[in-house]
């Protein structure tokens, strides 16, 4: 991959002073980032005034191995992309000039002095640095400028660009009309603006259809046989006698057709995902495994609260129906959850097991058994191919296992004690609390009645956190996975949660309610990307609805 975008290798020699020319050179491999900047600063410290070009060419080759070696590198779990020489770089009195160049230039292109050639690089680069400094309403202006001056692919490209930072300023509705035609990316934000709204749900028809057409496919009823439907689990044979499933949201498919619908975010057969790196039409049914086995589609299974309440919760109530299949081995996605699914089958009793790498397409045996929720099964053998989007009743029943599923599970696992403790769940990275010590002493002062535990989200045994979420009478926390071991937590138990902008994604409502908990959302709230830097009142609110939940004055 040439990290120089569209300037070739002999322009940028030609075009750049040798110590730039070098340092961009040094750039192109992922483990000599600090050379670069050395490099690099030691020129610009040399030099009055940096050349614009120069100075773009550098920044735009510098995000481009940001984005390959950190941001992709983070997203396959290699803990020595940690982004630490990058930061350092940034840090840089030379950066810095530089960007301020940029950020000067591009001002000006924005308030329309230019729109040329180099006016579009130049706000192309201000766009990416704004983007990845997370000042998003910034980057929003600069893609959506792109996306009106460039038009075609590239503009499409800007303004989905644009529309993800309007996501992640909480402006729902914008991102929506910014996504224009890719119908994948509004159906995202429409589980944000309006999980209910029919049109979100037509657009999730229209992705997975997308997906079918990628594999050059039809889209077909997931299920046949049905053998248990009690309207809380569905567990049935897919029709088709040989089958590949790919992704770690799985998609269910044969030489004909696709047999189960996306749910949730991404694709894994969008350009530049991962899941794209495997042709999902290079599969073989006759090296599917003898024994039959049991699929459990789930959003982003990797992910802590998908792991537990939307695979683990259906097993658990398939399981207390009696209805899991006699020698059937259950499918698992081998991620970096592996362990945690190892511990929980153990104590749900489930012996017949393996992993599964679901990155890469894997040939199913005839007749394999899908364990999903009853509104997914119903909508996707019958709402698809009637052409209607009217069931379920929201997107986020996609995302949220039905009631049955988390009862099954807490029943299971959980033992609940006399509620003595306090949690206040603290994240790491988004969502995080700016003083999570400044926060505990005022809840710690506004009941006092209660023993207070920091809960880092660190990771740990499964049995651990069930342990501490067992004795949970009152639990605090930013929206995030952390919040999944409510499951944990005897019914009654009080929850104060700090929510997304907007209230836009109420997962943890749904749960604390399913559970019979006491739910309450803090004034203060955060983008998905965002940290939460509580001012006074924001604690003081916080503070008096723990007193409220406490008191029981508050319902």
């Amino acid at each position: 991959m040439s990290c120089f975008a569209s300037v070739s290798m002999d322009d940028a020699r030609a075009r750049l002073p040798d110590p730039l020319f070098e340092a961009m050179l040094l750039l192109r491999h992922a483990g000599r980032a600090d050379m670069a900047s050395r490099r690099f600063e030691a020129w610009a410290a040399t030099t009055a005034d940096l050349p614009l070009d120069g100075v773009c060419l550098y920044l735009n080759s510098w995000l481009a191995m940001y984005d390959v070696t950190v941001v992709r590198g983070r997203r396959r779990g290699e803990a020595r992309h940690d982004g630490a020489s990058w930061r350092r770089a940034e840090g840089g009195a030379g950066f810095s000039r530089a960007t301020a160049a940029v950020a000067k230039a591009a001002a000006a292109s924005l308030a329309g002095a230019g729109r040329d050639v180099r006016a579009r690089e130049v706000v192309l680069v201000y766009a990416r640095l704004e983007r990845r400094r997370e000042r998003y309403a910034a980057a929003r202006r600069a893609f959506a400028w792109l996306a009106r001056v460039d038009g075609g692919g590239d503009g499409a490209a800007h303004g989905a660009a644009a529309a993800l930072c309007a996501y992640h300023c909480g402006d729902y509705a914008g991102a929506i009309a910014l996504a224009g035609a890719d119908a994948a990316l509004a159906h995202r934000f429409y589980l944000f603006h309006a999980s209910a709204a029919p049109e979100g749900l037509a657009l999730r028809k229209r992705a997975a259809e997308t997906a079918a057409a990628t594999l050059r496919r039809t889209l077909r009823s997931a299920y046949d046989d049905v053998r248990v439907d009690d309207g809380q689990v569905v567990l049935a044979w897919v029709r088709s006698p040989g089958l590949g499933v790919l992704g770690p949201n799985p998609v269910i498919f044969d030489d004909a057709a696709i047999h189960c619908g996306r749910r949730g975010e991404g694709d894994p057969f969008a350009p530049g995902c991962d899941g794209d790196k495997v042709d999902p039409r290079d599969y073989a049914p006759e090296r599917a495994a003898p024994e039959p086995v049991i699929l459990v589609p789930a959003s982003k299974p990797g992910n802590y609260y998908h792991c537990l309440l939307e695979f683990l919760a259906r097993v658990a109530r398939a399981a207390s129906a009696g209805a899991l299949p006699e020698g059937a081995t259950l499918l698992v996605p081998a991620n970096q959850c592996l362990a945690l699914y190892a511990e929980a089958l153990a104590l749900l009793r489930v012996e017949r097991w393996r992993p599964v790498d679901l990155t890469k397409a894997l040939a199913l045996p005839a007749g394999a058994w899908v364990l999903d929720g009853a509104t997914v099964a119903r909508t996707e053998s019958r709402g698809f191919d009637a052409g209607t989007c009217d069931a379920p009743r929201s997107l986020w029943d996609f995302y949220t296992p039905p009631r049955a599923a988390p009862r099954a599970l807490r029943a299971a696992l959980a033992r609940p004690t006399a509620p003595t403790t306090a949690i206040l769940v603290l994240r790491r990275g988004d969502r995080a609390f700016a003083d999570g010590a400044a926060l505990l002493a005022a809840l710690e002062a506004a009941a006092p009645r209660w023993t207070w535990v920091a809960f880092d989200d660190a990771p740990r045994s499964l049995a651990a956190q069930i342990a501490l979420f067992g004795a949970a009478g009152l639990v605090v926390g930013a929206h995030g996975a952390g919040l999944a071991n409510l499951v944990f937590a005897p019914e009654g138990c009080r929850v104060l949660e700090f929510p997304v902008v907007g209230r836009a994604n109420r997962t943890y409502e749904w749960l604390a309610r399913a559970l019979g908990h006491a739910y309450a959302a803090a004034d203060a709230e955060a983008t998905f990307t965002g940290a939460l830097d509580l001012d006074d009142a924001a604690v003081a609110d916080a503070a008096a609805k723990v007193r409220a939940l406490t008191d029981g004055s508050l319902r």
